[in-house]
């Protein structure tokens, strides 16, 4: 078992605001995978051993300098920069898209996850999936959610709890 696994192992028995979708989000890491809001690395475990057993690779977007979380794993690369940034967006993209998931994690306003969402989706692959945290927390997270998928004639699935988890399927 790898130390990235038993990482994330561990994380799915220790108290977090995400702790509950931990599985989610490994059971969906496959392929290329962008996580938009890094922080401690919590979801980068689960998404990491996720690409781990399923193949694939986890790009990390943050504002902080997060790149000492996995340094060295083959299989992760962190760009320090702003998930709203139509050019950090493009870097994205050349070095890996089509991405199969997106974790959006990061401000939790209506404002912040709209651009979130309006900029990213064109980069995951038909059939791929958005996950968007925090949805029960923050009211404004929520709402960008429906105006984007009602925009769009797209379903989303709500689960809970730790905060809530958004689950949006891209029509293949």
């Amino acid at each position: 078992m790898t130390p990235t696994k038993q990482r994330y192992l561990q994380l799915c028995h220790t108290q977090s605001d995400i702790q509950h979708h931990l599985p989610l989000l490994y059971s969906l890491a496959r392929g290329n995978v962008v996580e938009l809001g890094t922080r401690t690395g919590v979801s980068t475990a689960a998404l990491l051993a996720g690409v781990e057993d399923h193949a694939g690779w986890v790009l990390s977007i943050d504002v902080d300098d997060c790149s000492e979380l996995f340094k060295g794993h083959p299989q992760w690369e962190f760009m320090r920069g702003d998930s709203t940034d139509t050019g950090v967006a493009m870097a994205a993209y050349a070095k890996g898209a089509p991405f199969y998931l997106a974790l959006i994690d990061t401000l939790h306003t209506t404002e912040q996850v709209s651009v979130e969402l309006d900029l990213w989706w064109p980069h995951i692959a038909p059939g791929g999936t958005i996950c968007v945290h925090d949805t029960e927390t923050f009211p404004g997270v929520r709402r960008a959610i429906t105006e984007f998928c009602d925009a769009r004639g797209w379903s989303v699935t709500y689960v809970l709890p730790c905060n809530g988890m958004a689950v949006i399927e891209v029509p293949g």
